[in-house]
């Protein structure tokens, strides 16, 4: 179960990540800022890559963590707190019909 929370987790933070991306590239023109207060409004996809990456390396360290060495409803709690801000997160950027930004 913790595997099956932890791939909705990271699932949902690739997600946001590639929207964050779009905000990068087409956020002036189309009027969209960024609304997390670390990126700023209008983050360039170095900043957003480097965001994503060290946050979802924290969060995976501090779920699994808990998981291997400590508490497993704390392990559960921190998977449960992410997927659902980033769920919010995802489904506020479609609200704004914000699209995706791969990787080239």
């Amino acid at each position: 179960m913790i595997y099956a929370m932890l791939s909705l987790a990271v699932l949902l933070h690739v997600v946001d990540w590639l929207q964050t991306r779009w905000i990068s590239v087409n956020g002036a023109a189309s009027g969209i800022v960024e609304i997390n207060p670390i990126l700023g409004p209008a983050p360039s996809i170095n900043q957003a890559d480097k965001y994503f990456l060290w946050s979802a390396l924290a969060l995976d360290f501090a779920a699994m963590s808990h998981y291997f060495y400590g508490s497993i409803p704390i392990a559960y709690g921190v998977l449960i707190a992410w997927a659902l801000v980033e769920a919010w997160a995802v489904t506020n950027n479609i609200r704004l019909k914000i699209g995706f930004h791969f990787p080239v």
